[in-house]
C-alpha cells in the first residue's frame, strides 16, 4: 500500500488506519531509508526544516491486514508483511502505546506472518537484501537503525525499535508457521544494526545524548533539556505475539511453528551467528535457538 522506494528526508508518521486486503499485500516498505530533513542537500535555498525531523519511523495508528475478507474452508491466501524496512534509519522506530507518563492507546501491526517453504513475510522484516529491487542487483547497503530521540519519545529515548503497541501474527488457516517481528542480514557487508549514533553508522557503543525537547502545555511552549544514554538494541514494553495452530495429533520435527522475535545472522558485524535448523542463504526460518523473548 504504502512503497517508498527512495530516501526519505523527514519523519514517516502513521496516526491513522492502513487496512489492506489480498495475497501477499504489503502494507508499508521502506526500501530508500529515512534521514533527517537536515541532511538533505537538495533542500531549496531558505527552506527551514521542522523542529522534530530527525529521520524517524513513527506508528501511532494501525496496519492491519488479511489475505482474503471470505473465508474458504478448502485453504485461504494470506497477506504478506505489514511493514519491511530494507534502508538506514537514522531517527529510529516507534509503534506507540501507554507509557509511564502517557495514556496513549497501543498502535498495531498485525498480518498473517507466514513462513512456509519459499514464501518468507514476517509481520515485521527488518533486512538489507529486500532493498535489492531489481534481479541480479545488489543491496543498496546495510540496515543501520539509529536511536529515538527524546524529542521523538521523553519516556525511553535512545533505544533503536521501540514496541508500546502490539505486533502480531496469525495466518488464517491452521498448519502455517508464523513469525511476528524478523531482523536479518546478508553478509559482513549487507547487515542490520541497531545502533546508538544517528549518523547512519554502526555503534554498540552507548553514547550520552542532551537533546533540546519542546512542549506545549495550557498554551504555555517550554523547552527543556532532555539528558539521557542512546544504548540503540530493541525494547518492547507491548506485545508481541505469534499464534499458529495445528491438525496433527503427534508431534513432528518439521511441524508448524509460532516466532514472536527472531534474531538471525549478520544482525550486526562481528556478531553474526550460525542459525540452528536453517542454511544462512535461506533465513526465512525461526529457529528455537534464536528466539528471543525479550529485548536485544
Amino acid at each position: 500500500m504504502v512503497d517508498l522506494d527512495g530516501t526519505l528526508n523527514g519523519n514517516l508518521v502513521l496516526q491513522s488506519g492502513l487496512s489492506g486486503v489480498g495475497p501477499g499485500m504489503i502494507g508499508v516498505q521502506t526500501l530508500g531509508g529515512i534521514h533527517s530533513c537536515a541532511s538533505d542537500t537538495a533542500a531549496p535555498s531558505g527552506f527551514t526544516c521542522p523542529t522534530i525531523s530527525g529521520g524517524s519511523l513513527i506508528n501511532a495508528g494501525a496496519i492491519n491486514l488479511i489475505g482474503s475478507s471470505i473465508y474458504n474452508s478448502r485453504g485461504n491466501p494470506e497477506a504478506g508483511s505489514a511493514l519491511i524496512i530494507g534502508g538506514s534509519i537514522d531517527g529510529g522506530v516507534l509503534n506507540t502505546g501507554p507509557g509511564t507518563s502517557n495514556n496513549l492507546s497501543q498502535a498495531l501491526i498485525n498480518s498473517s506472518g507466514l513462513l512456509q517453504g519459499n514464501v518468507s513475510q514476517p509481520v515485521v522484516l527488518i533486512d538489507p537484501t529486500r532493498s535489492a529491487t531489481t534481479s541480479g542487483s545488489l543491496p543498496r547497503g546495510p540496515v543501520v537503525i539509529g536511536p529515538v530521540t527524546a524529542d521523538i519519545d521523553t519516556i525511553d529515548p535512545g533505544y533503536s525499535f521501540i514496541n508500546r503497541g502490539t505486533i502480531s501474527a496469525r495466518p488464517t488457516d491452521g498448519d502455517r508457521s508464523t513469525a511476528a517481528i524478523v531482523i536479518q542480514g546478508a553478509s559482513s557487508t549487507y547487515f542490520t544494526c541497531l545502533s546508538t549514533v544517528s549518523t547512519g553508522v554502526c555503534n554498540t557503543t552507548p553514547q550520552h545524548r542532551i537533546d533540546q525537547v519542546t512542549t506545549t502545555a495550557n498554551g504555555v511552549t517550554t523547552t527543556k533539556a532532555v539528558e539521557y544514554d542512546a544504548v540503540g538494541g530493541l525494547l518492547n514494553t507491548g506485545t508481541i505475539s505469534a499464534q499458529t495452530v495445528t491438525s496433527s495429533q503427534t508431534f513432528t520435527v518439521s511441524g508448524v511453528s509460532g516466532c514472536s522475535l527472531a534474531v538471525q545472522a549478520w544482525d550486526a558485524p562481528g556478531r553474526a551467528r550460525r542459525l540452528a535448523r536453517s542454511d544462512r542463504r535461506r533465513r526465512t526460518s525461526c529457529p528455537d535457538r534464536d528466539r528471543i523473548a525479550g529485548g536485544v
